[in-house]
């Protein structure tokens, strides 16, 4: 089971990543009108359900990412929806994130996991 407090920080940490990104692409300058992101937290139970609170029909592997990068035990999944608005998702690097969905997870992982690991061993 994932741990809800750490949990908490790395959303919480989400907001000040999507903004350090605005900072970066904008040349160091803030702007107040950067995308606005909403942040769901992704448990067991959402794994293998439609998604229909966000859109009918929609599974986490039906989602296009834009990214999904490994951050203190957590997958951070970035959907883009316009210029103006994202979703941020949490996914917890837990046994029952498994099958497609990892497959899918590792294939757009940025920096891919390969190199994750092999940073670990050096």
């Amino acid at each position: 089971m994932a741990d809800i407090g750490r949990a908490s920080r790395v959303i919480h940490g989400v907001g000040e990543i999507a903004h350090q990104g605005d900072l970066d692409r904008f040349g160091g300058v803030s702007v107040d009108t950067g995308p606005r992101f909403e942040r769901i937290l992704i448990e067991e139970t959402d794994v293998n359900r439609t998604l229909d609170e966000i859109w009918d029909g929609c599974t986490l592997l039906d989602i296009y990412w834009e990214g999904i990068m490994l951050r203190d035990g957590f997958f951070i999944a970035i959907y883009l929806a316009d210029n103006e608005y994202g979703l941020v998702f949490v996914i917890p690097d837990e046994p029952w994130v498994k099958g497609e969905l990892r497959q899918m997870i590792e294939d757009t992982l940025d920096p891919p996991l390969e190199s994750i690991k092999q940073e670990e061993f050096t």
